[in-house]
C-alpha cells in the first residue's frame, strides 16, 4: 500500500498538503490563460476546486467555470 489511499478526510488532506504544490503558480496560470468576458473554463481533475474558484477573481472578467 502506498500510504496515499484517501478516504473520509480526503478534501481536508488535499487542502492541507496538495495545494502547497499548486498555490504558488495558480494566479499566474489563470492570467496566462487570458480569459475574456463570457469565456467557458473547464477545470479537469480539479481536486477541491481551488483553481476554479479563483478564475473570475484573478482574470477580472466573468467566465462560466465547470
Amino acid at each position: 500500500m502506498s500510504g496515499w489511499q484517501l478516504s473520509g478526510d480526503a478534501p481536508s488532506l488535499y487542502e492541507r498538503y496538495g495545494l502547497v504544490a499548486i498555490k504558488p503558480w495558480t494566479d499566474d496560470l489563470i492570467r496566462d490563460a487570458r480569459c475574456h468576458e463570457g469565456d467557458r473554463v473547464l477545470d479537469v481533475a480539479c481536486g477541491t476546486g481551488y483553481v476554479a474558484q479563483r478564475v473570475n477573481a484573478i482574470s477580472g472578467v466573468t467566465c462560466k467555470v465547470t
